[in-house]
């Protein structure tokens, strides 16, 4: 019971996002049955059928040398994660950053910090701080990992061909061909921009200490981010400047995508720079025992 009550945001987080996953697939899964279907009743007219010299000569034939090409874990987590969980990519930040800003928000606010500040040491003070506020970290990672699980039993297989020859992903044949080397990139690049949110409300609740002023905060200095880097970099710098396309890493949001474009070492480049830059801020910014002290004082 304790663990619920000291976890129950997480909890509620987690659970909402695989429901809409698992909902997801399901959805799939019965449209794949029907694909399969289909399929299997144009390659029984075709075997049954002559249709050489007929109007379904060439379907035919693209039919029966395709008979064997199963929809694949990538055609299938596209449409699971990214067309499913994708679809609220906007608020993902949120379902991150609430649970952990709960704990820290009521830590600084009813100033327990000013009490464990006689018996502790200001490391161990922070280290509690930090520790609950990355214990929501587990969230989208584990949420991923189990929607790896499901579409793999969906599919069956991590066999490429029915992506390639279908274009049924968004991801680029060298990535689909490594299925290994996407799903342990892609996990990385989830874990890196949960880092980057929660850093963002701890950089937020550090001053502002009310629960609900800090995730309405966090959540507009996100959007902020995020339009800085679209418009300035993506947009100005690198499309209008530059003339590349490269600038389409430059993006805080759309983790889910995992857009390969300009291949994967970038991406994850760019969202470690994210991530540590930021919990340098951290740092910075929770370093001052004193200011910390203060700014919890005059907390009614």
């Amino acid at each position: 019971m304790k663990f619920l009550k000291n976890n129950f945001l997480i909890i509620i987080s987690f659970v909402i996002l695989l429901t809409i996953v698992i909902f997801s697939a399901i959805n799939f899964s019965e449209e794949k049955k029907s694909i399969e279907q289909r399929n299997n009743e144009s390659i029984n007219y075709c075997n049954n059928n002559n249709y050489e010299g007929t109007e379904y000569e060439e379907y035919c034939i693209n039919v029966l040398n395709n008979s064997n090409i199963d929809v694949d874990f990538f055609t299938t987590y596209t449409n699971v994660v990214l067309f499913g969980l994708g679809k609220y990519s906007f608020v993902l930040f949120l379902f991150v950053v609430m649970p952990s800003l709960y704990f820290v928000s009521k830590y600084l606010k009813n100033r327990i910090i000013l009490e464990d500040a006689t018996r502790m040491n200001y490391n161990k003070i922070k280290n509690k701080l930090f520790l609950n506020a990355y214990k929501s970290l587990i969230i989208l990672p584990l949420v991923i990992v189990i929607s790896f699980i499901i579409c793999y039993i969906i599919s069956g297989n991590f066999d490429s061909s029915y992506a390639i020859k279908n274009s049924t992903t968004v991801w680029s044949e060298t990535t689909l061909n490594h299925p290994a080397l996407f799903i342990i990139s892609y996990l990385i690049n989830v874990i890196l921009h949960c880092v980057l949110y929660i850093n963002i409300s701890l950089i937020i609740v550090r001053k502002h200490h009310n629960y609900f002023v800090s995730t309405i905060l966090s959540f507009l200095a996100y959007i902020g981010i995020e339009a800085i880097l679209e418009i300035g970099i993506n947009g100005l710098l690198f499309t209008m400047i530059l003339k590349s396309s490269a600038g389409i890493v430059f993006n805080i949001m759309n983790f889910i995508t995992f857009n390969d474009s300009v291949g994967i070492l970038p991406i994850l480049a760019v969202s470690l720079f994210f991530a540590i830059g930021s919990s340098i801020i951290v740092h910075v910014k929770y370093k001052d025992k004193e200011k910390m002290i203060m700014d919890c004082e005059i907390n009614e």
